[in-house]
């Protein structure tokens, strides 16, 4: 029965555009959407229009111990957990083109925002930086995608 199957033959590469012929922007858009990635710049570089916007870069968020801050992030790994008394939160990894930020969403920011987390989107997230031991995170505040802020 094997032997009497068709299959389709392979495309020419002769056929297939050229990484050559494409912008620098629609490589990348075209890596992210195939890859989920880009291959030579951070995927916030997607959306140049928010790099115009004031925000806080993660790597300067040592200089703000105490303070509610603003930052146009990725979200990029996540650990859902329960509390004490069984209800569900989340520690979130970030990331924007500078460094990592460690986050938390406790119960209430967890239920409004989770729907939010890994939709491949930038992420506007607002929170109050702290520092436990020299180990800073953020507890999320609010999260928004950034094409709705």
């Amino acid at each position: 029965a094997a032997e009497h199957q068709r299959t389709a033959p392979l495309p020419s590469p002769s056929n297939k555009p050229s990484q050559a012929s494409l912008s620098p922007r629609k490589r990348r858009q075209a890596e992210f959407k195939y890859l989920g990635t880009t291959l030579d710049c951070h995927p916030l570089e997607l959306w140049p229009r928010l790099f115009s916007q004031p925000r806080l870069r993660a790597k300067d968020l040592d200089l703000h111990v105490g303070r509610r801050i603003r930052l146009l992030a990725w979200p990029i790994t996540a650990k859902p957990v329960l509390t004490s008394s069984e209800e569900p939160m989340e520690f979130v990894s970030f990331e924007d083109e500078t460094a990592i930020i460690e986050a938390v969403l406790f119960p209430d920011a967890y239920r409004k925002y989770r729907h939010l987390l890994f939709e491949e989107a930038p992420l506007w997230i607002t929170g109050l930086v702290e520092s436990n031991r020299g180990a800073l995170s953020l507890t999320i505040e609010s999260i928004k995608k950034a094409e709705q802020a």
